[in-house]
């Protein structure tokens, strides 16, 4: 499994290289959105105050959209209380569960889907966040505003 902090998305440098720096960090709408899996990369969260020690899937999502390609981290926490999260993301993807199984995140990747990006306020910047996982064909996905039965 290729760890998706050395995923490049641009071109790649190497240790001797010179570049102009890019500050283009591009904050998308509130809305549905279709996305890519970059990369998958499995570790450990070790837990805090709030919440015990679990395994994590990292995922390097692209977010296709008209003001340019905008990568996101997205964490799937493996724990009971995310099962349904993870149940969505892989149904979004054209890969359902059904009972009990093993996901293979590892075939994740290259595939496609959509998603309900929100804004979270950072003390530093808004970023972007993954709300919630829908199914890529789902026929409003190109709607910027929350609908009604969300």
């Amino acid at each position: 499994m290729k760890d998706f902090l050395s995923i490049t998305v641009d071109d790649e440098l190497d240790f001797s290289s010179v570049s102009e720096r890019k500050d283009k960090f591009i904050l998308l709408n509130e809305g549905y959105y279709s996305f890519r899996v970059l990369g998958v990369n499995m570790d450990r969260y070790q837990g805090s105050e709030n919440s015990k020690s679990c395994p994590v899937a990292k995922l390097l999502l692209s977010i296709e959209n008209d003001k340019g390609n905008v990568v996101l981290n997205h964490f799937f926490f493996l724990n009971n209380s995310s099962t349904q999260q993870i149940a969505d993301f892989f149904e979004s993807i054209g890969q359902p569960l059904t009972g009990r199984c093993n996901p293979d995140w590892d075939a994740t990747v290259g595939l496609s889907g959509g998603c309900y990006l929100t804004q979270k306020e950072l003390t530093y910047r808004t970023i972007n966040k993954v709300k919630r996982f829908v199914p890529a064909s789902k026929p409003n996905l190109e709607r910027k505003e929350e609908p009604w039965y969300v």
